[in-house]
């Protein structure tokens, strides 16, 4: 019986290598791709062809003519001279990599170092530094410095910069102990291509104007949530700074300078040839619904974002800034400050393609560690060496710390020997300040987008959250944002480009307290909490009782804005040589913001004249 089972299992194994080996298939290509080319292998022959395309992307120029030739013997030759091989189960191919020795762990690794500067001699942050055939690299400091430990003993490094020619250094375990001073060269056919202008794209070489050109993903960062903080230090000439440490807040961008001492100085944003209007736009000095508080004002108008807050960075393209007067041919007056054009992605032909991204940042907190600031003990010893030397009177003392204990002894209030206990107790105090209004500031940010169409149409969707915590607690902020595109083409005369874009964001602050100063300028001596574990109140300058953590409870601000934008572009060819092309755009935004500070805060106490509260009752 064992000799008849084997020899059964002999005769089906044959019958399928026959089956195997019999499969027949015709082509004839010329200057094809690979992923075509299995495309017709899978209609042919009924099997099934599993790959990435990662791996088939980069097979092309595939010429190959065969009549009615055996299926595997055809995937051979395709596959001849690449990188690939295939294994055959039942009705599935599969397409593996041959994994080279580059992708073999070394033994031993080196470190390389250097300078990167063009040829002005100048330092050149930004400049990506990577290891030939491998994800391995870093980035050139803002010094143009760069320190990469590599896995291998030798091999090719690249050097690439947007604008620039692409610089290769072959180096060895020879070259660790040396500084490479590397010099990039302005490539000027990648450079002087095109500038996009938001109502059309013109050859550099025609343009007068002053402009530079970056493309969004050489400068998304981890941490940073809106583009016109990404663009800082990016663009030659351009100023970006932020006017409060809050995150969510906008920062201010100057293109051209101050180029009006009355009117707006912010620049133009066009998105996809739309120009897109200021969520407030008006001047802060007009708006009227605080009253006369500009301080609220001004708290407010920071959270509520720019004209491209809406915008996810991550649905960015490219961006180019125009920088001279020569844009106000273009937009107008208003351009006279700069025009910041921006061109978000579209779908691309071939498969639907799903991507996500996504990154989590951590920070450290601020301590006093590094800080060259008094404990309590050392706080108490000055104030002593202050009283004993005469340096201050009587009307100077305090309600707190050694001056308070000493006004409430010269008062007969207390006795020595409390004088003495009080003292010994704040001088083991060292509230730590730092401890309590701050943390580790914790971001993250996701978006999958999925792409994708035909010759004629394609498509493209993208979803982001982003969450961020600041240092100081209390100021979070999240944004949710919605992308859809879509592109067709009709009769082959008439192209339609459509576009729909969302976003919800939240916003939390400050308002009338500033942690920092607070924690860094404030005595270690003065207690947060009492000994019942309440907050302890001390007598503040105003002569209300004062402690920062009810003061952050119950102040603060809060901002939201929605925004809606929808765009249509259309095409029509005419003449060759000669198109109509027009752009309708809708934008819709609200925003809401709310500085706030109730009858429990000092803030409102001094205002009323009134110990917190207390008016309630009155």
């Amino acid at each position: 019986m064992k000799i008849g089972f084997f020899l059964l299992v002999l005769s089906l194994t044959s019958v399928y290598a026959t089956t195997f080996s019999q499969q027949k298939v015709s082509l004839d290509v010329k200057n094809g791709t690979l992923l075509h080319v299995l495309d017709l292998l899978q209609e042919q022959s009924g099997y099934t062809f599993l790959f990435s395309s990662e791996d088939v992307k980069n097979v092309t120029n595939l010429s190959i003519k065969v009549e009615n030739e055996d299926l595997f013997n055809v995937l051979k030759q395709c596959l001849q001279g690449t990188c690939l091989s295939f294994e055959v189960n039942e009705k599935l191919v599969v397409l593996r990599r041959l994994v080279s020795k580059m992708d073999e762990p070394e033994k031993k690794s080196i470190r390389l170092k250097g300078f990167v500067y063009d040829t002005k001699k100048q330092p050149m942050p930004g400049v990506t530094v990577r290891l030939i055939g491998t994800s391995v690299g870093t980035a050139t400091d803002a010094n143009g410095r760069f320190s990469v430990v590599l896995p291998v003993e030798k091999g090719q490094l690249e050097f690439s910069f947007v604008g620039f020619r692409g610089q290769i250094v072959h180096f060895s375990e020879k070259t660790e102990a040396d500084t490479l001073r590397i010099t990039m060269h302005e490539d000027v056919q990648a450079i002087d291509e095109v500038v996009v202008t938001g109502y059309g794209d013109v050859s550099r070489k025609n343009y007068t104007g002053a402009a530079t050109t970056v493309r969004a993903a050489d400068i998304l960062m981890p941490g940073v949530s809106s583009i016109d903080q990404m663009l800082q230090g990016v663009v030659p000439g351009m100023l970006v700074w932020n006017t409060t440490g809050q995150v969510g807040a906008t920062p201010k961008i100057r293109v051209r300078g101050t180029s009006t001492l009355l009117g707006s100085q912010e620049p133009v944003w066009v998105v996809d040839g739309i120009i897109q209007q200021d969520p407030l736009p008006f001047k802060t000095e007009e708006f009227t619904l605080f009253g006369n508080n500009q301080d609220n004002i001004d708290v407010i108008r920071n959270f509520v974002g720019s004209a491209i807050a809406w915008l996810n960075p991550s649905d960015i393209q490219d961006i180019t800034v125009l920088k001279d007067a020569s844009a106000t041919a273009i937009y107008g007056v208003k351009a006279a400050n700069g025009v910041i054009v921006i061109t978000t992605k579209r779908g691309q032909q071939g498969r639907l393609s799903l991507n996500y991204s996504g990154n989590f940042s951590v920070g450290s907190k601020v301590t006093y560690d590094k800080m060259n600031l008094m404990n309590s003990k050392e706080r108490m010893d000055v104030s002593k060496e202050i009283f004993e030397r005469g340096l201050v009177g009587s009307q100077a003392l305090t309600s707190v710390g050694f001056e308070g204990l000493m006004q409430l002894y010269l008062q007969e209030k207390i006795t020595y020997a409390q004088f003495n206990e009080g003292v010994k107790k704040l001088e083991v105090t060292n509230t730590d300040w730092f401890d309590l209004l701050f943390e580790n500031p914790f971001s993250h940010k996701h978006n999958l987008s999925i792409s994708g169409g035909s010759e004629k149409t394609s498509y493209y969707a993208s979803f982001g959250i982003t969450k961020n915590n600041g240092t100081a607690k209390g100021n979070d902020s999240e944004s949710y944002s919605g992308n859809v595109s879509l592109n067709t083409l009709l009769w082959d005369k008439l192209q339609i480009n459509a576009g729909l874009a969302g976003n919800v964001s939240k916003t939390s602050g400050f308002n009338k307290v500033a942690p920092y100063t607070y924690a860094s300028t404030t005595s270690r001596v003065i207690e947060a909490y009492d000994d019942q574990g309440e907050y302890f109140y001390y007598t503040a300058r105003n002569g209300r009782k004062y402690n920062v953590l009810n003061e952050l409870e119950n102040t603060g601000n809060e901002n939201t804005t929605n925004s809606i934008n929808a765009n249509l572009q259309v095409t029509l060819e005419i003449l060759k040589g000669l198109k109509f092309e027009s752009t309708f755009g809708y934008g819709y935004s609200s925003s809401y913001g709310e500085a706030y500070a109730t009858e429990y805060s000092n803030y409102i106490a001094n205002i009323r004249g009134y110990e917190f509260g207390q008016y309630l009752s009155s």
